[in-house]
């Protein structure tokens, strides 16, 4: 502006415009240079309360226990012979499938390896099965 290089109105909306990011940046930096020592602490003291899945479960209302199974076994669950059993489960969870099959409270049954195969319905797009000819994809 000073050299004659830029109008004053284009000077002035972008001096806003990054006066604006600046104070933001220098906030940000504020954020992250502070103590937080006490923040720490409290997640820490904090942790072995949330690791206690089985606890939370029991404190929990039926709605929030519906809620943390399907957050566990993203597929449906089911229960026969005394064995539950699911297609997937939540890989946070993952480190524990073999000891829970080792005492056969769990059956991790492994989706298809072949993805084409859709078991909802047939190759032509119906919802009856009818035999694949091994013609048509």
């Amino acid at each position: 502006m000073m050299n004659d290089e830029i109008e004053s109105s284009t000077y002035k909306k972008w001096f806003n415009k990054y006066a604006g990011e600046k104070a933001f940046i220098t906030g940000e930096i504020k954020k992250l240079k502070a103590d937080n020592k006490g923040k720490w602490e409290k997640m820490m003291e904090l942790l072995p309360t949330l690791l206690d899945v089985p606890g939370i479960f029991e404190k929990a209302e039926i709605n929030d226990q519906h809620s943390l199974v399907r957050e566990v076994f993203k597929h449906p669950l089911t229960y026969k012979d005394g064995m539950c059993r699911t297609p997937t489960i939540n890989p946070a969870f993952a480190h524990n499938l073999l000891k829970i099959n080792k005492k056969k409270l769990l059956d991790f049954e492994e989706p298809p390896s072949d993805l084409s195969i859709n078991p909802m319905c047939t190759q032509s797009g119906n919802r009856t099965r009818t035999p694949f000819t091994g013609t048509g994809f």
